[in-house]
């Protein structure tokens, strides 16, 4: 009969806090958010990479352990796992600047009530926030942008322990500012097609006093489209050199919070 024998069970402690940070991380990422990644294939990662990060993360982890107490365990395993969740957020929140201009975009020109099922996401998206964000994964797989992220959450370990927290998990300024960025960005790139959007409208509106017979409001709907479509095909590097400098910009903050 076989029989296994555990001698340290803080080997096992420390080894699920190390899991617990990267995989609550991990699933909120670029690449690894998308569902048609197995999750079985994001454990398996995950597993690997804590199994070879333990020699170089589990003295820091021992010492908050000792520091709170064998039996105590469960509550730095669930600190582990919310400032993983947390930490994750933001980066999401980065990434999710593409939804939030495209869908902006669609509804200035006309194209909002499209929607179609993305099973990347599992959800409904425009095909406006969905080219938006093809061209931020494909511009951080070409640039190597994801080497920040795993830099950043090895780094976590050491200024987001127990022991020694990070001050800047207390500094409220670093939330507003995040919140305060990511408003603006996406005002920003969806300004170019809100701007023409809005200039349509009064142009219609004069043309409309002008010739009263001229129907203006089935008229804005084709022209709005066609100008909006028009305009983005125009400014699309500009808007994708936009999107991809502000990726660069907020991982490098996310970057000096957690290290």
């Amino acid at each position: 009969m076989l029989q296994v024998q555990l001698n340290d069970f803080s080997f096992v402690i420390v080894y699920m806090c190390i899991f617990a940070r990267f995989f609550t991380i991990l699933f909120q990422v670029p690449i690894f958010s998308q569902t048609e990644i197995p999750i079985q294939v994001k454990i398996l990662f995950t597993f690997i990479v804590s199994y070879v990060l333990y020699p170089h993360l589990s003295s820091q982890i021992r010492d908050d352990l000792s520091f709170i107490g064998y039996h105590n365990h469960f509550l730095l395993f669930f600190y582990y796992t919310i400032t993983g969740l947390m930490l994750g957020l933001f980066i999401k929140i980065i990434i999710d600047i593409t939804t939030s201009a495209g869908n902006i975009m669609a509804q200035t020109i006309g194209l909002g009530s499209i929607k179609l099922f993305d099973p990347t996401f599992a959800t409904q998206t425009g095909p406006i926030e969905r080219l938006l964000y093809n061209f931020l994964i494909f511009s951080i797989l070409s640039s190597g942008m994801m080497n920040p992220i795993f830099q950043g959450i090895y780094n976590s370990f050491s200024s987001f322990s127990l022991m020694k927290l990070n001050t800047n998990f207390y500094d409220y300024n670093i939330y507003l500012f995040f919140l305060k960025k990511i408003i603006s960005s996406t005002f920003l790139v969806s300004l170019p097609i809100a701007s023409l959007n809005i200039i349509t409208n009064i142009v219609l509106g004069i043309m409309s006093r002008l010739i009263p017979q001229l129907n203006v409001l089935m008229l804005s709907f084709s022209i709005n489209i066609i100008m909006g479509l028009i305009l983005l095909f125009i400014y699309n590097n500009e808007i994708i050199y936009f999107i991809h400098q502000f990726y660069i910009e907020m991982i490098g903050y996310w970057y000096l919070m957690v290290s």
